[in-house]
């Protein structure tokens, strides 16, 4: 595990400089998605509408600052060695065929920055649109296929780190190479592709969108499960709703969750039942209380510093 000073990916003018990116060279961005890398010269996302890898956000395309195009990773259209520098954040996880992917990388830049979800990470804090376990084996970039539809442990590490500012710090800025591989490569780097996904995770089987919304589902439980604000589930339980709709569990939770995040209206029309209607309404108080108790509570640890 690399131990030394992370990349400063949540600042792009320190990560330009970590980087040595110099401001003669042309920089290309692939899958920045609603926050794309700010020193980019030219942004690439397979999707600038839907949000699906992106828990439904929208990209606000800015045209002042970089040049847009609609493309697939694994299908760059754009020769050899065009660009000086590519950064890839957060995206190799997602895709059909890290190994076109990994070569394109190579191909169309002199150089680079690709960061991932570590393979541990996936385990506790995964998303469902993950695909890969990803992890750096002795400065070779591996990956193996997801197998599970649910976190082996509930995404339990998910909702602490949304609700506590100091440790959203530590694991996005001071410690952010811990639960993310990071590699800053040159000419080549060197990776290895193990297993192959199946034809559901392809989405070559009649069977994928009950696949996928499982993986939605169970997403959208487990934050349930942990307390987490309902704005970080609502998506994913939508989709689910969306993606196997004949699912009364699915359409049930969907109703829940607009509920819970005070779409009354909407949550009618989606089936919400008077029963579950006066769950959702306890629900709420109970989270607004827990996080009024959990503000104090944090405001009293402040009497002893950190060391």
């Amino acid at each position: 595990m690399n131990m030394s000073t992370p990349y400063p990916t949540e600042n792009h003018e320190a990560l330009t400089a970590a980087l040595g990116i110099m401001p003669e060279e042309k920089v290309l961005d692939i899958g920045g998605g609603h926050k794309p890398f700010a020193r980019a010269d030219v942004v690439v996302d397979i999707d600038f509408h839907s949000g699906c890898h992106r828990d439904g956000c929208h990209i606000f395309i800015d045209t002042s600052r970089h040049h847009y195009v609609q493309t697939d990773i694994t299908a760059l259209p754009f020769p050899d060695k065009s660009f000086d520098f590519v950064t890839c954040i957060h995206v190799l996880e997602h895709i059909d065929d890290p190994t076109r992917a990994c070569e394109e990388l190579m191909r169309i830049a002199r150089r680079g920055f690709l960061e991932t979800p570590r393979k541990w990470t996936e385990f506790y804090a995964g998303y469902p649109t993950h695909r890969w376990l990803v992890d750096d084996n002795n400065g070779i970039l591996t990956f193996e296929p997801i197998t599970f539809n649910t976190s082996p442990f509930l995404n339990f590490a998910l909702p602490p780190v949304w609700s506590s500012p100091d440790l959203l710090r530590r694991v996005t800025v001071d410690y952010h190479d811990i639960p993310c591989v990071q590699l800053a490569w040159r000419n080549r780097f060197n990776y290895q592709v193990k297993g192959q996904l199946t034809d559901i995770s392809l989405c070559k089987s009649p069977a994928t969108a009950t696949a996928t919304a499982d993986k939605h589902y169970s997403f959208a439980r487990n934050l349930l499960y942990w307390m987490a604000p309902p704005d970080h589930g609502l998506y994913h339980a939508a989709r689910a709703a969306e993606l196997s709709s004949d699912n009364p569990i699915y359409s049930k939770l969907y109703a829940f969750y607009l509920a819970l995040s005070g779409k009354w209206s909407l949550a009618r029309q989606h089936g919400l039942t008077p029963k579950l209607a006066f769950y959702a309404a306890i629900s709420n108080l109970i989270l607004r209380i827990s996080r009024w108790i959990t503000i104090w509570y944090r405001r009293i640890i402040t009497l002893f510093p950190v060391k």
